[in-house]
């Protein structure tokens, strides 16, 4: 069995970062179902509503999540919301 991963990240533009998110999962997956889900979340989002929603949206797979206090994205900086 082949280990697949994939990163997706919300940076706005829509009212539902869990849908956003799945969506870019379900793109980047190709019809593939994930085993797993981790997130890793700003505490501005509600992990409860972006983890539901990921799970509703993959029935049958994990998905842990956690909040932090500070971020760096792939620009290599904070990220202020």
């Amino acid at each position: 069995m082949e280990t697949k991963t994939l990163t997706a990240h919300f940076k706005g533009g829509s009212k539902d970062p869990g849908a956003s998110i799945a969506s870019d999962l379900k793109n980047g997956l190709a019809g593939e179902p994930p085993v797993l889900i981790v997130v890793f979340a700003s505490p501005v989002f509600e992990l409860e509503g972006v983890t539901s929603e990921l799970s509703r949206q993959f029935v049958g797979t994990s998905v842990i999540g956690c909040t932090s206090s500070g971020e760096f994205t792939e620009e290599g900086r904070p990220v202020d919301r």
